[in-house]
């Protein structure tokens, strides 16, 4: 009994967004452009450089999840795609614990071919 009113009550709170870390749907985006200095597909984070627009500094740290939409032009690319120097617009959002989730990369680099 104990176990399923756990569950329920971790479930609720999943759902209300009281979970720490997690992104709502609701919540507020963003949009910043800069340049890709490190690309970790294992762990599904970048890192952005030279970022313009971001008031905690000229570089931020992204997760990225499988909800993150990723592409090049109109073509939509992977994670591993992106390339350290790669030009890039990253619409995300501030998650509670104040890690940043990225909700969309748009890999500019094909505008400069």
């Amino acid at each position: 009994m104990l176990k399923k009113r756990m569950g329920t009550f971790l479930l609720i709170l999943a759902l209300t967004g009281a979970v720490p870390g997690v992104c709502r749907a609701g919540d507020p985006v963003k949009k910043v452009s800069g340049t890709a200095k490190q690309v970790d597909y294992v762990g599904s984070t970048l890192v952005l450089q030279n970022v313009t627009s971001f008031d905690f500094g000229n570089e931020i740290t992204f997760s990225v999840t499988g909800d993150t939409k990723i592409t090049r032009g109109v073509e939509p690319i992977e994670l591993n795609d992106i390339e350290i120097d790669d030009p890039l617009a990253v619409t995300y959002r501030k998650n509670d614990d104040g890690t940043f989730e990225a909700v969309s990369i748009d890999d500019l680099s094909s505008a400069y071919d």
